[in-house]
């Protein structure tokens, strides 16, 4: 077998007998500091879409990993992850992106100081679980991507989920991180299309650049590992300048805040139970609501927790345009066409008495969370679940009387006269106006209810 010499990581896709078509070989090597990892996660992305990820088990010594991915085309951007965990703990990583061609794809890591050490791949090491392959004259296939091929990404590096069973959504099998594109455009703040012309305004254009918006709510088992691990604290707060959204300049987190969290995980546990009629989420043993969207949260801690786990806050002209469809101007984020009002408990978990009526989706009298992805209609244009009911959404914004204009991946970051930031689309206390994409709901940034929830967003 030739051995193909590169600097660190190499990926082949090979098209004839014995490989085949989006089998990938992986080499790597670990520092002494990471030699006692026990899981190796790899992610393979194409174009910034469709993904597949996998958690190898790691045996002793193995330096080493074969893996069948999904077809990907050549001429398509091919994106690899590699994640080293410990005990559930992410102790090393390496990513590269490519562009897939005729020939052996060979990926180069750019890697951070204290990461990932990949080193040669060296096809005659004993090792090597292919050590009989000859690999020299292989080509990537020229594959169209499946039809149904899921454009939803669970990113390796996502530490909420890394020791997170598979079980959101309308099956209870998907992955509770995972993070579909919202391609970018421009559309119209606070309007929609829908019959009853109530929201026709179009006084607020914004544009916004492409990102990922998470398909959950954060839910209390991803947000049990974030406090378990010490986190959203005066003691361990976000560093400054963590959280940064990467098309707003001066986004992230500043020290300032640092007093707004609680003084201790005890403090703060305490706290998540805010509801004195039993709808806080949050349970200190894990229990039956670990896949129920975490309520009760500041918008303090909101931040911190997407800061933490590789996001940040969407602003409220990123959000509202997930919600709305972009250009459709939807009335709900689930309206096909757009302009339909349609409605009921199987699109969104809220009050469908509405006006004081006690006809909730989820416990008749007062209303109730429940599991993130479970409605079986409700789904945004690119995928989300829960845009409108279950918890209102905090976003980064301050809550002002009218919205900023001109607005190019824009957000209201100067407090001024505003006393709130805002949160979007409505909670299981929630009438239907309060679902429509066009409403703005807020709430003071120290604020606790059991209405309110976090969704983060990522850069691509």
């Amino acid at each position: 077998m030739r051995a193909l010499a590169c600097t660190a990581l190499l990926l082949v896709a090979c098209s004839t007998d014995p490989c085949k078509n989006g089998t990938a070989f992986l080499r790597y090597s670990l520092p002494d500091s990471a030699m006692a990892a026990d899981t190796i996660e790899v992610a393979l992305s194409v174009a910034g879409g469709s993904a597949v990820m996998r958690n190898v088990t790691r045996k002793t010594g193995n330096t080493s990993i074969e893996l069948d991915f999904a077809t990907y085309p050549k001429g398509m951007s091919v994106t690899v992850d590699l994640v080293a965990v410990r005990g559930g703990d992410r102790i090393a990583s390496g990513t590269t992106t490519a562009t897939a061609t005729g020939s052996c794809l060979v990926l180069d890591v750019a890697l951070a100081t204290n990461d990932v050490d990949l080193g040669v791949f060296d096809a005659s090491s004993p090792d090597d679980v292919m050590p009989s392959d000859d690999f020299s004259n292989v080509a990537l296939a020229d594959l169209a991507l499946p039809a149904s091929a899921d454009l939803a990404f669970a990113p390796a590096a996502t530490p909420s989920c890394t020791t997170l069973a598979t079980n959101c959504g309308k099956t209870l099998a998907d992955n509770c991180c995972n993070s579909p594109i919202v391609p970018g455009g421009t559309y119209f703040r606070g309007r929609d299309f829908a019959t009853d012309g109530m929201y026709p305004s179009t006084a607020a254009q914004a544009t916004v650049s492409s990102f990922r918006l998470d398909k959950y709510e954060v839910t209390v088992g991803r947000f049990r590992r974030f406090l378990t691990m010490g986190n959203a604290t005066q003691a361990t707060p976000p560093l400054a300048g963590s959280g940064s959204n990467p098309h707003l300049t001066g986004s992230g987190w500043q020290a300032s805040w640092n007093v707004n969290l609680t003084a201790s995980p005890t403090a703060l546990r305490s706290a998540l139970v805010c509801d004195t009629s039993g709808r806080s989420s949050w349970t200190d043993a894990v229990g039956a609501q670990e896949d129920q969207p975490i309520n009760c949260v500041t918008w303090y801690e909101a931040f911190a927790f997407c800061a933490w786990d590789g996001a940040f806050l969407p602003t409220e002209a990123e959000w509202n345009y997930a919600a709305t469809g972009g250009t459709d101007q939807r009335a709900y984020p689930w309206s096909v066409p757009a302009a339909s009002l349609t409605l009921s408990c199987s699109y969104a978990n809220y009050n469908a008495g509405g006006g004081g009526n006690n006809v909730h989706c989820v416990n008749d009298m007062l209303g109730a969370v429940q599991n993130v992805g479970l409605d079986t209609l409700g789904d945004g244009k690119w995928g989300q679940s829960d845009l409108g009911g279950n918890v209102f959404e905090w976003s980064f914004d301050w809550k002002q009387t009218i919205y900023d204009v001109p607005c190019v991946d824009c957000a209201s970051t100067i407090q001024g006269a505003a006393t709130a930031r805002v949160a979007r689309g409505g909670a299981a206390s929630s009438g239907a106006a309060n679902l429509r994409t066009a409403v703005r709901g807020g709430g003071s940034p120290d604020g606790r209810m059991f209405s309110l929830g976090i969704r983060c967003a990522r850069p691509l």
